[in-house]
């Protein structure tokens, strides 16, 4: 029988994640889906210190930024519709109180900073070349925060600036750790905005991008997130409503192609207890004071003891802490 599809086979990485990995991504939207695919089988992972960013620049400039842990100071941040924010930062870390603003962007640099030489793997997913430079700073913006058009300039990186921007940045990274795999991808999010073509002229030079860094450095890696979506599952039924971002089974469908190509067979069954748990607790009972339900949360905490004493480094806490407060 024929096959309607044009499958795409991601290449196996030469080094596995298990378990004892711990993993930074970095990114747009999508390494965030991805990133949370891992948090939630309960890896080690950190997700986007910065929010979701989307241009090579801000991406390797919040690196730079997590590797020498430099606070930020309260002249970074500006106030504008009645919040705070911060032009290096996504709006989820905008607030109306100025030190609130600044404790949360400064704990999550905090913790970055504070296991950027321990990392296994680093995970980096572009989604375009286009930014915004302030004309008043002439630095390019992570975030507009809806600040006047007029106040920037929009600019194309080209191919070569890219290249001198990320080398330098991978080559710190990794003087701190050696052995450190950067697993590259392309985000398949079309960034319309621009226009179809441009987005199409914009991701080509992103992939071009790719192709010199892998010429030149070692150990690098690129998962073709871009391709799975865009030739394998070829078809708008894959799709949210806005025909943009990749739906729910796009997403999983994605997952399980970056399981088989990255993870160690060994975290298989594990990923599986771990979800198996995790239906339990989404379940919701007719009667939660009723005996019946009480007896199946002490089956799910037992679940989770046991896998623990087997597994220690998994993150239970939230589960236990849910488990006690609806136990009578």
């Amino acid at each position: 029988m024929e096959i309607f599809r044009t499958l795409v086979h991601p290449s196996s990485i030469n080094q596995k994640i298990s378990y004892d990995s711990k993993m930074l991504f970095l990114g747009s939207c999508f390494t965030e889906n991805i990133g949370c695919f891992f948090r939630d089988s309960k890896f080690d992972v950190d997700i986007n210190p910065f929010g979701i960013q989307y241009n090579p620049d801000s991406i390797t400039q919040s690196l730079a930024r997590i590797i020498s842990g430099k606070p930020y100071e309260e002249s970074d941040l500006f106030y504008f519709q009645e919040r705070w924010h911060s032009f290096d930062h996504h709006s989820s870390f905008s607030n109306i109180n100025k030190e609130a603003c600044l404790d949360s962007i400064n704990a999550r640099l905090a913790k970055a900073n504070a296991t950027i030489s321990k990392l296994t793997h680093l995970f980096v997913t572009f989604g375009t070349n286009y930014c915004f430079r302030s004309i008043k700073t002439g630095e390019i913006v992570n975030n507009c925060h809806k600040v006047d058009a007029k106040e920037f300039k929009r600019i194309e990186l080209s191919i070569n600036e890219m290249f001198d921007m990320i080398t330098p940045a991978f080559s710190r990274v990794k003087s701190l750790n050696e052995n450190l795999q950067i697993v590259l991808t392309v985000s398949p999010i079309r960034y319309v905005q621009q226009g179809f073509v441009e987005n199409t002229f914009s991701k080509a030079k992103l992939f071009s991008t790719i192709d010199l860094l892998q010429r030149e450095a070692a150990n690098l890696y690129y998962f073709p997130a871009y391709e799975i979506v865009i030739d394998d599952l070829r078809d708008y039924r894959f799709y949210k409503e806005d025909m943009i971002h990749p739906n729910d089974d796009a997403l999983r469908y994605v997952w399980l192609r970056l399981k088989n190509a990255m993870l160690e067979n060994t975290c298989f069954k594990i990923i599986e207890e771990v979800d198996s748990i995790d239906k339990d607790l989404r379940h919701r009972p007719n009667l939660p004071f009723g005996d019946a339900y009480q007896l199946f949360l002490r089956a799910v905490q037992s679940k989770i003891l046991k896998l623990n004493n087997r597994f220690p480094l998994l993150d239970f806490e939230i589960e236990k802490a849910f488990i006690q407060e609806k136990l009578c």
